[in-house]
């Protein structure tokens, strides 16, 4: 007889694990933010568009973290660095950056490339981010 209740108790136990893991939310790649929120999957991340003209390299970048982002270029001569921010919303795939300026920037991400969308009558062109 103990040993019957014994074997209950692991088995309950055993029920009670495989319950607590069966209700486990995995966030994992999945993200939203919404009113300038941000995703775990985006959070610490920097993705970088380098041009070379005329012996210059130029850096343009993005950083995020849980709430903004950080939008920067970086030259090879070492001079006039520029940068600017503001917030982001994401959903995992594709997302809007929103600059403290009020201008909005269409986006999506595919595994290791961030791509940012031209606005429209903004001398711009769609422009491909790689992860670093």
């Amino acid at each position: 007889m103990k040993n019957l209740v014994k074997w209950f108790g692991i088995i309950a136990l055993i029920a009670v694990f495989g319950l607590s893991m069966a209700a486990c939310n995995d966030d994992s790649g999945s993200g939203s933010g919404g009113g300038g929120g941000g995703s775990a999957g985006l959070v610490g991340t920097r993705w970088n568009y380098v041009i070379t003209e005329g012996g210059i390299t130029v850096t343009v970048y993005y950083t995020f973290t849980a709430n903004r982002f950080s939008y920067g270029e970086t030259f090879s001569y070492g001079g006039g660095a520029h940068s600017e921010g503001g917030t982001y919303s994401f959903n995992g795939k594709s997302g809007t950056l929103i600059f403290d300026d009020g201008d909005k920037v269409s986006f999506t991400v595919n595994g290791n490339k961030l791509t940012t969308y031209a606005r429209k009558g903004k001398n711009e062109k769609d422009t491909v981010f790689t992860r670093q």
